[in-house]
């Protein structure tokens, strides 16, 4: 049955997408395969693929998740999630193009992903954009470091639109020089509604605070995903 959704959905979504409705056409596609989607966006370089390696393995026994890898060396960062035990797919685009919107649509249609709960798509930004643009995900995540001083954020937009939390990777901070608290305050001055981690060691009880928001996050999407089911069952 998935497997015919899928394929519906590709097939709708490879006329609609000549319109120019990526966004709305990638959420759908989401719904129909029964994903719940989140990026995890930033610069090269900020650490991203570090905190999936210590993120997924705390959540893949109580989600069926997957990695669509959409960063500029794909398959190394590949590896690096494979071996933290779930199943990465990757899009490979050449020097000349980065990742958009239609690209992960395409890239649906040529993996295995009946079963799986929870897409992740490894995403990479410009860091002077004002904002992180939409491939209709549930949540948007960046990854940022703190620059010396703390009074700006390397791999980061200045102002992040379209986000729903920042998580700041200070593990290249010397202990002692608190950068990451600055960053904090200032995220929290310009963007009171983000949500704010902190990852430094990487430890299971650092990570505790992003890991407990991400996982009520996700039961939250697949019980809003399941009502609508019901309830469209219940229509038909």
């Amino acid at each position: 049955m998935q497997a015919a959704n899928a394929q519906a959905a590709n097939t709708a979504m490879k006329t609609e997408y000549d319109a120019g409705q990526e966004t709305a056409l990638n959420h759908a596609l989401f719904g129909k395969l029964g994903l719940t989607a989140i990026s995890v966006c930033s610069a090269p370089r900020a650490g991203k693929t570090t905190i999936l390696e210590h993120t997924l393995p705390l959540l893949r026994n109580e989600f069926r998740i997957a990695v669509l890898e959409s960063d500029l060396q794909p398959r190394l960062d590949a590896e690096r999630i494979r071996k933290a035990g779930v199943p990465v797919w990757q899009i490979v685009t050449g020097i000349d193009r980065r990742p958009d919107a239609r690209m992960v649509a395409e890239a649906l249609r040529q993996f295995p992903i009946g079963g799986v709960e929870v897409l992740v798509i490894e995403r990479v930004i410009d860091p002077d954009e004002p904002a992180v643009s939409d491939w209709g995900e549930d949540l948007r995540v960046v990854v940022c470091r703190p620059s010396p001083g703390g009074h700006a954020a390397a791999g980061m937009p200045k102002l992040p639109e379209g986000v729903d939390a920042v998580i700041i990777n200070s593990m290249d901070c010397r202990p002692g020089e608190h950068y990451e608290d600055r960053l904090a305050a200032v995220i929290r001055s310009a963007k009171p509604e983000l949500a704010v981690f902190r990852a430094c060691a990487c430890t299971e009880d650092e990570l505790a605070p992003w890991i407990g928001w991400l996982r009520q996050k996700i039961r939250g999407f697949r019980r809003a995903e399941a009502g609508a089911a019901s309830m469209a069952r219940g229509a038909a």
